[in-house]
């Protein structure tokens, strides 16, 4: 699955058919040919929140890293 989102997602009905067609007729490994292209529904800041959620989980893991204390040495 090829999943298309942010501004191209909400072109999905113009563009999917096209790139479908284009990777039916360009590809080379059969296996590839199973893959199919699909518009994202998460919305256009999907990849921002996906972003920020990294960090946060970095933060929540280590809180000392935005303190700017030193780390503890590792055993």
């Amino acid at each position: 699955m090829i999943v298309i989102g942010g501004c191209f997602a909400s072109l999905a009905q113009w563009l999917l058919p096209h790139a479908q067609d284009q990777l039916q007729r360009l590809v080379v490994a059969a296996p590839a040919a199973q893959y199919r292209f699909v518009a994202s529904r998460l919305g256009f800041g999907a990849a921002s929140r996906g972003a920020a959620s990294v960090e946060i989980n970095h933060i929540i893991d280590d809180p000392t890293m935005i303190m700017g204390l030193p780390r503890p040495a590792p055993y």
